[in-house]
């Protein structure tokens, strides 16, 4: 993962946001990519983070340093409502963000203008476990990032 990916971007400030060390913990923070580790549910929440596909623009010169990537934010837990309520706090983070300026990580953090963060959809599920029901709310966000250094 590409320190200018969207995903490192979104876990660096979320890693900071008070919001969701409350949520998913300061020391391990359970915000992982793709797949969360086994036994990691047992800790409390965590929500796992997929790149379902990136849209790229082109003009003469070649690519633009603007990607259009479509993540997938899965929140689990034990409780369906403890996760519906993360979601919810992960929902608000996100319209927050904004990966097209560095803004956010300068120092002192300032807020971008203009967030380009879509919500495209959301729905509830269950993921069977070997020995428990683990609750899962899910949302999917085009997001628009730059790439450029």
């Amino acid at each position: 993962m590409s320190l200018n990916s969207a995903e490192a971007k979104i876990r660096t400030l979320a890693q900071a946001d008070s919001t969701m060390q409350s949520f998913f913990g300061v020391a391990p923070f359970r915000w992982f990519q793709v797949r969360e580790p086994q036994g990691y549910i047992s800790q409390g929440t965590c929500i796992r983070v997929r790149r379902v596909s990136a849209v790229y623009d082109y003009v003469q010169n070649g690519i633009l340093q603007i990607e259009q990537v479509r993540l997938q934010f899965d929140v689990l837990d034990l409780s369906q409502e403890t996760a519906r309520n993360a979601l919810t706090a992960v929902e608000r983070f996100l319209r927050s963000v904004d990966l097209m300026n560095s803004n956010q990580f300068n120092s002192p953090p300032t807020a971008g203008a203009c967030f380009a963060n879509y919500l495209l959809s959301e729905r509830a599920g269950v993921e069977p476990q070997i020995k428990q029901q683990v609750y899962i709310w899910s949302a999917d966000y085009r997001i628009f990032n730059n790439i450029g250094p």
